[in-house]
């Protein structure tokens, strides 16, 4: 008995080393998996090659990274002027646990632009500028719609690259009230592409945006927002959008109301469509508004009693997301979620080459692409060299004079009553 007993000690005290060989070894072979190459957390050739296999991650979708996202995302601008600076190790954190942390895309979302006439010339790369924005430093790998009057060759290069953006192809239009009106026929044109049937929200921006900080956040905002008003106390409201108070000049204001920036929209895909065709009436009344569509959505929800009971427009906060920079924004690196360099106006007084360095170490584009400036003809919605507003004092129209509104080139039409 004795010596079985002690067979049985030997054995399992053997069994035991085996173990502990191998638990060893299945260590060793992880943390050679998992150990970076060089050493170093977001090294070049360790981030290249995570990028790179996010094209293989159900998470996101049918993104494709080969030019949008990896040429930049992990590698640090150069030559960014020193107060551009400060803000890289931010930037590349966040770029980092993008990768690192991916997030499902949500096919119920999507960001529209617009892109018609000069803006799409060949050695114009505004919407390629705004598009590379949005992947590398918005961290958006969702839906991008692009309604064009271009060819669909003219966008290869984005095309080629990032196989989650629309084309949506519409007739030329001349400058002015005509091509804006495109944007009220926003909803319209996604009905008519079957590959966007799941999309319920929509945010518009001008083309002209550029994106400098992650858009997660303005996302949830936006989503928070439009949940809140389809809840069922808030059923027998009426029609719906979201937009910004405006922060540069507008000759609305001396009215006292509230003025909405009209380069940043939130749609619902049901509750905002009579918004937008009331809208899309006084656009197509250009007698009364021929150059600019805040004076339009101005008369709708302040003026047009009939019109006030059938829109309204739902203020979103702008300050940690809208930036309307000067010069000195431009050199000290300031950043929002949503910097709007408006064509003419704004794009003038900043020179050339700050510019080119904001969006290349800024925003994270393509030097070929920052170079691009905004240097084509537009219509700019009536801004005033240096004038632009913090708070807006909140008023009545009702008490505006007739002859104040003739003065403003507003008629009262008391029986618009639409179908």
């Amino acid at each position: 008995m004795a010596s079985e007993s002690g067979g049985t000690d030997s054995r399992s005290f053997a069994m035991t080393i085996l173990l502990l060989f191998g638990a060893v070894a299945i260590t060793g072979i992880f943390r050679s998996i998992s150990s970076p190459q060089n050493g170093s957390c977001i090294g070049a050739q360790t981030a290249t090659s995570r990028v790179s296999n996010l094209a293989g991650v159900d998470d996101l979708g049918t993104v494709r990274t080969k030019d949008t996202l990896n040429t930049t995302l992990f590698e640090q601008p150069k030559n960014c002027p020193k107060e551009m600076k400060r803000k890289r190790d931010v930037i590349a954190k966040q770029s980092f646990l993008a990768i690192e942390h991916p997030t499902r895309v949500d096919s119920s979302f999507a960001i529209a632009l617009i892109a018609l006439g000069d803006v799409t010339a060949k050695n114009i790369h505004v919407v390629e500028r705004c598009v590379q924005s949005i992947r590398r430093r918005g961290l958006y790998f969702g839906t991008i719609v692009i309604v064009t009057d271009a060819k669909r060759s003219r966008f290869n290069s984005l095309l080629n690259s990032d196989t989650n953006i629309e084309l949506i192809k519409v007739e030329s239009r001349p400058n002015g009230m005509l091509s804006k009106r495109y944007k009220t026929e926003l909803l319209d044109l996604l009905d008519g592409k079957r590959a966007l049937d799941a999309v319920d929200v929509l945010l518009y921006m001008d083309v002209d945006i550029v994106i400098a900080e992650p858009l997660h956040s303005f996302i949830s905002y936006v989503k928070s927002m439009i949940n809140m008003l389809d809840q069922p106390s808030h059923s027998n409201e009426p029609s719906y959008m979201l937009m910004f108070e405006e922060q540069g000049a507008a000759p609305e204001r001396k009215f006292g109301n509230t003025v909405y920036h009209g380069g940043v929209l939130g749609l619902h895909r049901s509750r905002s469509r009579t918004c937008l065709k009331e809208w899309q009436h006084l656009f197509d009344d250009r007698e009364r508004f021929p150059d600019r569509d805040q004076k339009a959505l101005y008369y709708m929800l302040y003026i047009n009693e009939t019109l006030k009971e059938r829109c309204q427009v739902t203020r979103l906060d702008h300050r940690p997301y809208l930036l309307m920079p000067s010069k000195k924004d431009f050199k000290a690196g300031e950043t929002a979620t949503f910097v709007h360099v408006t064509n003419g106006y704004r794009a003038e007084k900043i020179e050339d080459s700050l510019q080119a360095d904001y969006y290349r170490c800024m925003a994270l584009v393509d030097e070929e692409y920052a170079m691009s400036m905004n240097r084509f003809k537009v219509i700019v919605d009536g801004e005033e060299d240096g004038e632009t507003v913090n708070e807006q004092q909140e008023g009545s129209v009702s008490s505006l004079s007739p002859a104040r509104i003739a003065d403003y080139g507003l008629t009262r039409i008391d029986n618009m009553n639409r179908p």
